[in-house]
C-alpha cells in the first residue's frame, strides 16, 4: 500500500495486488475518506505478456478496455461513456 499525505494528513492511498505469476495486475486509488477513486486491472499471461488491461473510474464504473492476442498480434482498445457504452472502438494489426 502506497499512502500520499498534505501537511499531515491523508489525501490518497493506493493498494497493489500481483497474479499467481508474480506479475502486477491490480492497482485501486481511495480518496481520504476511502472511497474507491479508480481500478486498474491488467491481465498477463505465464511468460508476463500483457493480455488485457481494463481501468474503472468512480463508482465502479470501467471506463476503458484494452486486449491483446499474442497469437494473433491484434490489439483492440474500447472507451466507454458514462452509460456503459462503447464511445471509441479501434483494432491495431501487427504484421508478422
Amino acid at each position: 500500500m502506497r499512502s500520499f499525505y498534505t501537511i499531515g494528513k491523508l489525501s490518497w492511498r493506493q493498494t497493489f495486488g500481483y497474479n499467481q505469476y508474480g506479475n502486477f495486475s491490480d492497482l485501486l486509488s481511495f480518496d481520504e475518506k476511502g472511497n474507491q477513486q479508480a481500478h486498474l486491472h491488467i491481465s498477463t499471461n505465464k511468460n508476463g505478456v500483457i493480455t488485457e488491461r481494463s481501468g474503472w473510474g468512480r463508482n465502479d464504473r470501467l471506463d476503458w478496455q484494452q486486449t491483446f492476442d499474442p497469437e494473433t498480434q491484434v490489439e483492440h482498445f474500447t472507451k466507454f461513456d458514462e452509460f456503459g457504452k462503447a464511445k471509441l472502438t479501434c483494432w491495431c494489426f501487427k504484421e508478422i
